[in-house]
Order: structure tokens, then C-alpha cells, then sequence
């Protein structure tokens, strides 16, 4: 897995900042009813893009991974990690469980 994202994403190549999307997620932050009015599908694209956006970003981690499992294994003893440690091992959860879903589409394609 890490081997295939090295090379697609060796250069930092994230993905280009698209002015539409990045107006509605703004447009979420600010002002939900309104981003609620939005169509089922505008809504589905606007979390794969900042999917495909956190995707980009996930590089394996030994570390984390480890500390990943534990979160998993045994909640009671990660929950007495420093808050710093529990917070980036959810960041990294959270850019792993993108990279795997836009990887699954990808593949489907």
C-alpha cells in the first residue's frame, strides 16, 4: 500500500483547489441550513473532494499504525495517552480511512 501511494503522490502532488467546492464546504462552515438545501449528490461530491483532498495527504506510519491499533484494541488504555498523541492518531485514522476509500474507487474504475 505505501509503495503505491509513494509513487502516485511522491512529488506532494496534491490535488488542484477547486474554487467551486472550496466555496461550498465554506459555504457549510458558515451556513448549514443553506448547505443543507443542496442537492443529495452536491453534497456526496463536496465530501469526495475533501476526501480525495485528505487522501493525498496520508503517508504510512508505523508509529501510528501501532497506536491505531491500540486506540482499536484497548480504547481504556489509549484514552490515557497525552491529548496531543490521541489527536494525531485520529487525524492519521482519518487520512488513512480517505486514501483507502478514494483507493477502493479508483480500483472500481
Amino acid at each position: 500500500m505505501g509503495k503505491r501511494h509513494r509513487k502516485k503522490h511522491q512529488a506532494g502532488q496534491l490535488p488542484p483547489a477547486n474554487s467551486h467546492y472550496e466555496n461550498l464546504v465554506k459555504l457549510r462552515e458558515d451556513q448549514p441550513q443553506a448547505y443543507e438545501r443542496l442537492g443529495e449528490e452536491t453534497r456526496q461530491n463536496v465530501e469526495k473532494y475533501e476526501m480525495s483532498k485528505s487522501a493525498a495527504i496520508f503517508e504510512f506510519n508505523p508509529g501510528n499504525e501501532s497506536l491505531l491499533d491500540l486506540s482499536l484494541r484497548h480504547p481504556e488504555v489509549f484514552a490515557m495517552l497525552n491529548q496531543s498523541i490521541r489527536d494525531e492518531v485520529e487525524r492519521y485514522a482519518a487520512t488513512k480511512h480517505a486514501y483507502q476509500v478514494i483507493e477502493e474507487e479508483d480500483e472500481g474504475d
